[in-house]
């Protein structure tokens, strides 16, 4: 944007901050009806709900005002004349050229004030002003839920203040992206972190509907997906040079293939976010920082991270722990063989499972026998249904698949799957199996991951190599763990 636009639309943005003096004037100006009405109702003139349709008019201009000054200012503060080099981008955001990115409370202190000043000062006074219970009710549910959103706020405190300093600026697409993230609180020793670098995308599509009258409606929405993401797990600490401080080291290495931070253009966003959480917290908590991450002249494809950097600060993966976990179990076979077999049933789990489903069928059945027409049983029927099939699917995942490694003196034979599908490699004297580490899916800030089995098979005939997959291992808590138990496979396949 243009200097002479910026100082345009500053200006223009400062006028309208001036506008927002008027609706703050008008409720000021109904001032003195209230305090004639409060009078009133100390003599017992007046009654409640009089004197709550009377502050009505002065509470509401003043929240309007309070309103729009507050997104005309946070509008102003994005629009600024760009000082830096348009071939480095990153040295826009202040921060950024710092190397410091710092989190603060402040927009969560407005957010939590705003929400009880028009609680206070609008809902409490209309519901009173009504007087018919079902605003009591509501009233009382929203005044519940500002609470919870309060509480929420201050047990995150510690990790909106949290601070990042980079090591270098930008993160490098095909290098490295290092640094310490800050954390304003001592956590005890041994504490675990989750470090995770993300790359989202974010698109906004054009939707088509039909109304109840039948009209087209036209709208737009916007996604927002992982593309990308990395995570580690950090459970030693840097020194820290105050006692209420927390340092969290970390580093990656960027695929060569990511795409770079990129401003929105044609309704596509694509930002790169960090962050820092304590490990195997599930729900509220962690600081997530917006940070650089481009193409620069030392990007290279070939780029390999140093791991002996960071490798003394990750947490060690217990591969004993992690293989009760998974349910590994050797068993000794005739001949002298033995068998690894994993799967894991709990019967405590299967049991919430199997309720769960048939609250959920209790509920679909319910739903078309009750409800007419059929449309508005299916409509009450649709979310309970899409639980009742994401548990039946996971209980029998739970009770049918299972993995096992038969290991005999002249041949090993891997198999995977759910009973009566599995799949099964056989590898003979001279062939070796091949253990690798591979991302099943993502989670909250996180991955989880699989150990997969590979058998390479070469044509004869056009020279062609070939490789035959199965997975063995599943739900392993990050790259480190799967690859841990693939190299611990690898050296048992050896052993036999």
């Amino acid at each position: 944007m243009a200097s002479n636009k910026v100082f345009f639309s500053r200006m223009v943005i400062s006028a309208l901050e001036l506008l927002c003096i008027l609706p703050l004037l008008i409720g000021l100006s109904k001032v003195s009806p209230v305090i004639a009405v409060v009078q009133a109702a100390w003599s017992g003139d007046a009654s409640t709900s009089e004197v709550c349709w009377k502050i009505l008019p002065v509470t509401g201009p003043l929240f309007l005002a309070m309103f729009l000054f507050g997104v005309l200012r946070a509008v102003k503060g994005t629009i600024k004349s760009s000082t830096h080099d348009p071939s480095q981008p990153w040295l826009a955001n202040p921060m950024w050229a710092a190397k410091h990115i710092r989190l603060n409370n402040r927009g969560h202190f407005l957010i939590v004030v705003s929400l009880l000043l028009f609680y206070v000062g609008i809902l409490v006074p209309f519901s009173l002003a009504s007087e018919k219970t079902p605003f009591f009710v509501f009233c009382g549910v929203l005044g519940v839920v500002f609470l919870l959103i309060a509480r929420v706020f201050w047990l995150n405190r510690k990790w909106n203040t949290a601070e990042l300093r980079m090591a270098d600026v930008p993160g490098v697409i095909g290098g490295p992206f290092s640094g310490v993230v800050i954390l304003k609180q001592s956590f005890p020793a041994g504490t675990a972190f989750e470090i995770c670098l993300k790359c989202e995308e974010s698109q906004t599509v054009r939707t088509k509907g039909t109304d109840s009258d039948g009209d087209t409606t036209r709208g737009s929405e916007t996604r927002t997906q992982t593309i990308w993401s990395s995570t580690i797990s950090i459970d030693k600490q840097l020194p820290a040079d105050t006692p209420n401080k927390t340092l969290v080291p970390f580093s990656f290495a960027i695929p060569f293939e990511c795409e770079p931070t990129s401003e929105d253009k044609n309704g596509r966003l694509i930002a790169w976010r960090l962050v820092a959480k304590e490990k195997n917290k599930v729900g509220f908590g962690g600081s997530v920082f917006t940070v650089p991450v481009f193409k620069t002249p030392d990007s290279s494809p070939d780029f390999e991270l140093d791991h002996d950097l960071i490798a003394p600060f990750q947490v060690e993966v217990d591969v004993d722990a992690v293989l009760a976990r998974v349910g590994l179990k050797k068993e000794v076979i005739a001949g002298g063989g033995q068998r690894l077999v994993l799967e894991k049933r709990e019967l405590s789990t299967a049991f919430s499972m199997a309720t769960a489903s048939l609250v959920c069928l209790a509920i679909v059945i319910a739903s078309f026998w009750y409800i007419r027409p059929f449309i508005g049983a299916v409509f009450a029927a649709m979310f309970p249904g899409l639980v009742l099939l994401a548990v039946v699917y996971s209980l029998l995942d739970m009770l049918l698949w299972r993995s096992a490694i038969e290991m005999n003196r002249n041949e090993l034979r891997c198999e995977s799957g759910w009973q009566g599908f599995r799949k099964s490699l056989t590898f003979v004297e001279q062939e070796r199996p091949i253990f690798t580490a591979q991302l099943d899916r993502l989670k909250e800030n996180g991955e989880w991951y699989r150990v997969d089995v590979c058998k390479r098979s070469v044509d004869t005939e056009s020279d062609e190599q070939f490789e035959d997959t199965i997975p063995l291992v599943r739900k392993l808590d990050g790259r480190a763990e799967a690859e841990a138990i693939a190299g611990w496979l690898d050296q048992q396949c050896q052993q036999a």
